[in-house]
């Protein structure tokens, strides 16, 4: 697994081992379940460049242009030579042993002799963000039956993902990570004004679970809003932010 440039944390050296040994014993299609800031297109890299290797060619498959170019970034730093299929962008030169695709992209191109092609090239496929489902995935695993298939995810939870893959590699915790010393350590705060109680009150249902148009509704609201804002004015210091919804 040797790349310029790349260097395996413990972890994810395990990862890709127990990743191996899924395939081995459920099938050739697992999910790998790594919490953000893991390093998801490390462990990526490193088992295309292991399939490079040995001959094969990868295809990586993304849901947003944005996270195409960024593949494409972590790719290049790694010096692995990459074609893309992304809208105007797109550069496939055919003797590329990796082509980072947008799921919207091949699906729209889908009938090109260039782009079955490039199918018939494929011995490894990954699906990024794979929690997020297009239909055309279920084209692609059919049109790859005879691949290997890693599905990479953050928050795998997505009823029928496991119709098209049988098996779970979960890697270390966001626990493990901080006390590992890769990711900070958070502090929480979760501002809640009256008006924000009493409407989830209004709106929960039977089972426990939230209406989601109802939810949305009241979480638009200027006093939700403003509470938020207010907290952070209280708690940011004036430092940079994320909002994460």
């Amino acid at each position: 697994l040797a790349m310029e440039g790349l260097y395996l944390r413990d972890y994810q050296t395990k990862l890709i081992e127990d990743t191996r040994r899924a395939w081995d014993s459920y099938g050739p299609r697992t999910v790998v379940w790594l919490p953000t800031g893991a390093g998801k297109t490390e462990v990526a890299c490193a088992i295309a460049q292991a399939e490079i290797d040995r001959g094969g060619f990868v295809q990586f498959l993304v849901e947003r242009k944005t996270l195409c170019k960024q593949a494409m970034r972590r790719f290049q730093k790694y010096e692995v030579l990459s074609a893309i299929l992304r809208g105007e962008d797109s550069l496939i030169r055919g003797y590329e042993r990796v082509c980072i695709a947008s799921i919207q992209t091949l699906n729209s191109r889908w009938d090109k002799p260039e782009v079955q092609a490039l199918l018939d090239r494929v011995t490894l496929c990954f699906i990024d963000e794979c929690h997020i489902w297009f239909e055309t995935y279920v084209k692609v695993l059919e049109r790859l039956s005879e691949c290997r298939f890693i599905g990479l995810s953050a928050t795998p939870l997505r009823d029928g993902l496991g119709k098209w893959f049988p098996s779970l590699v979960r890697g270390p915790t966001t626990q493990d990570l901080i006390d590992l010393g890769h990711l900070v350590r958070p502090r929480y705060f979760a501002p809640q004004n009256e008006a924000l109680r009493e409407a989830l009150e209004q709106i929960k249902l039977s089972s426990g679970d939230f209406a989601s148009d109802d939810l949305s509704k009241i979480m638009r609201q200027r006093t939700i809003i403003g509470d938020v804002v207010q907290h952070y004015i209280d708690k940011g210091e004036g430092r940079s932010a994320i909002a994460f919804c």
